[in-house]
């Protein structure tokens, strides 16, 4: 059979198009899982409103707060799948890698982040939490199930969110940080905007007035100010005000057209160990 040229162009134009799709697609996932992907892309493309630092007093720093996590907490992701690779870098330079299962489902009411940490015989084995399930409604707290290796317990295990101040796959992401629990706290303060990353951002304060023994007790994050928000950067700080963790992006490529966050980086200064996301954003 003769092909047509035509029908070939198009054939080739519509797997592009849905190539496209399906590449905005998993990058709206990785800001869902972590907040972390479609508002970086989003608001690295487009034209920034100012690129002044911009000092906010109290009172127009907490109205600035309370607009902006409304904001964030109206956010819903796209239902989608795709994979990562958690590498676990200890103080002395030693290196573990856990693959892990990203998947979101949503409904009329809320939508839920589920973590599933799966070694295979190529990876070090995993302890401690190996599955979090995280389900984010719009106006009431998150909720966390976990499910941890050696368990005899049938099912997820409930916890509140004053004991998300754990590793998930003994890495450095704890359950706090994939469920930006720091956004739940009922004191927020925009306490200035500026420019980070190339990305125009409110640098939120937000502090939990009763910080777990060993956990954080303020977060400051920048979060892009052009919706969809999310943070490019973030600082948690222990009781004695000692900076205890950063998050920051630590890759980000153009494919395609479209700027896709390649990975991110969880560094734990108290330890000296550091652990990098990496996104599989080629396939499901």
């Amino acid at each position: 059979m003769i092909s047509n040229p035509r029908s070939r162009r198009r054939e080739e134009a519509d797997s592009l198009n849905w190539s496209a799709h399906s590449s905005l697609r998993i990058c709206r996932l990785v800001l869902s899982c972590f907040l972390l992907a479609a508002c970086w892309l989003s608001s690295f493309a487009q034209k920034q409103p100012d690129s002044s630092v911009k000092t906010l007093d109290p009172v127009e720093g907490d109205r600035e707060a309370q607009k902006l996590i409304a904001e964030i907490h109206s956010q819903r992701p796209e239902q989608t799948f795709t994979n990562a690779l958690l590498k676990i870098h200890s103080r002395d330079g030693a290196e573990r890698k856990v693959p892990v299962r990203l998947q979101i489902t949503t409904t009329a009411t809320n939508w839920t982040a589920t973590y599933d940490a799966s070694p295979s015989s190529k990876t070090s084995a995993t302890d401690g939490i190996i599955k979090a399930i995280i389900t984010h409604n719009t106006s009431s707290p998150n909720q966390y199930f976990i499910f941890e290796s050696g368990s005899t317990k049938i099912g997820p295990k409930k916890i509140s969110a004053e004991e998300t101040m754990l590793p998930f796959a003994d890495s450095d992401f704890w359950l706090a940080d994939l469920g930006l629990e720091f956004l739940q706290w009922p004191k927020q303060r925009v306490a200035k905007k500026e420019m980070y990353s190339s990305r125009y951002c409110a640098v939120l304060d937000s502090i939990n007035p009763t910080p777990a023994k060993g956990g954080y007790a303020r977060v400051r994050s920048w979060i892009t100010t052009e919706a969809p928000h999310g943070p490019v950067r973030a600082e948690a700080y222990d009781s004695s005000g000692k900076r205890m963790k950063v998050f920051d992006v630590k890759s980000i490529e153009k494919v395609g057209g479209h700027f896709q966050v390649d990975s991110v980086e969880m560094r734990n200064l108290q330890t000296g160990s550091r652990t990098v996301m990496e996104f599989d954003l080629g396939g499901e």
